[in-house]
């Protein structure tokens, strides 16, 4: 009884705002200027959270530029090829970043009639197009035509961690594609029993090398005053895409995310606690020729893929001793930040893209960083 009620409840809602709709399209004919005439009617269907909507409204035409427009749409704000309602959208998108697609439109047909995987999947398309879009917009505001982003916040310091992961591509002559990820903030504060970032901004996208940098640095300039800094700590994972975000904010250091560089010398040195604590003691001293003879005396002790490990390791090393040689910041955020914004998983299995680092016997799992 309750959902034969809903349905009908639904069905009256839709009928109701088409009927909405159609006065306001009334309205705009009797005061539309002068120079527009009317050419007909154009229709359209929209999935909305009261169900199918079917939208007849006026086509106008301008006189002087032959330009055709519609009225209502403008107005609404509806993007052409729109398959739903921006609040519809605003669902869509909400359940469909927590769960698989599929997932999402069972929850929603459970109080929507006729959403479908592919309705919701559409709708995050759609989101994500407009996200890019801005992005775009905002980055060649700032990089090509010289505007200032406007962000008023002034602080003394701010550190920025990126990272990427791949993820699977489909109906692309790329395999696989990297989801680019920068998290700003300016420092950690203690909330009950764990750590929160100050003031976190977060950009994300599959994004050219350059263009991210362009892109993260417009989006963190229209929050803060990055005039006013004296210090931007860059942290990365040693990937040379990540290196260069030193380059587009002043006073910036570079430094080596001590989890990539932990990993990286257990898959080199894992083998041997004796090597492992040497070159551990060396880094620490932040000694490169001591880091080099430790390395050396360690490759010595092992053939073929061990040794050819202890090298990838060593040039690893040296290629961003720029990274390891500086003050140590506290970062390690970038990990969980991963986890959370790209590769979060429900109960039942990745509901976007498989963690790398983040599948145990076959079961999604959170990956808890070894710090």
């Amino acid at each position: 009884m309750e959902d034969r009620v809903g349905l009908v409840v639904r069905d009256c809602a839709a009928q109701i705002l088409e009927g909405t709709l159609e006065s306001l399209d009334d309205g705009f004919l009797s005061t539309k200027p002068s120079n527009l005439t009317v050419e007909g009617f154009r229709s359209r269907s929209m999935v909305s959270t009261f169900g199918e909507l079917k939208l007849r409204r006026r086509l106008y035409k301008d006189k002087s530029s032959g330009e055709r427009r519609l009225l209502l749409d403008e107005a609404l704000g509806l993007e052409p090829r729109a398959r739903v309602t921006p609040k519809f959208r605003e669902l869509a998108v909400e359940l469909s970043v927590e769960m698989p697609f599929r997932k999402a439109a069972e929850i929603l047909g459970k109080t929507m009639p006729h959403v479908s995987a592919m309705t919701v999947w559409n709708a995050t398309k759609e989101a994500g197009e407009k996200a890019r879009a801005d992005g775009r917009e905002l980055r060649e505001r700032v990089f090509e035509h010289g505007e200032d982003p406007g962000g008023t916040r002034k602080v003394d310091s701010l550190n920025i961690e990126a990272d990427g992961m791949l993820v699977g591509s489909q109906r692309s002559k790329k395999r696989r594609e990297e989801v680019k990820l920068g998290v700003a903030y300016e420092g950690k504060k203690a909330k009950g029993d764990r750590v929160g970032l100050v003031e976190r901004r977060v950009v994300a996208g599959v994004i050219k090398d350059k263009g991210f940098w362009e892109e993260t640095t417009a989006a963190l300039g229209s929050h803060w005053d990055l005039s006013a800094l004296k210090d931007v700590v860059i942290g990365a994972d040693g990937a040379g895409w990540g290196r260069t975000g030193v380059e587009y904010f002043s006073n910036a250091t570079y430094q080596l995310d001590r989890f990539h560089l932990r990993k990286a010398m257990r898959e080199a040195l894992g083998h041997s606690p004796e090597d492992y604590s040497a070159v551990s003691k060396s880094l620490r001293s932040k000694d490169r020729d001591e880091v080099i003879r430790a390395l050396t005396e360690a490759g010595k002790k092992v053939t073929g893929k061990k040794r050819q490990g202890i090298r990838d390791f060593e040039m690893y090393v040296l290629g961003n001793w720029e990274g390891i040689k500086g003050d140590f910041i506290s970062l390690g955020t970038i990990e969980g930040q991963v986890y959370h914004h790209l590769a979060r998983a429900d109960e039942e299995g990745w509901s976007t893209v498989d963690y790398r680092r983040g599948r145990q016997d076959g079961k999604a799992v959170r990956c808890q960083s070894q710090w």
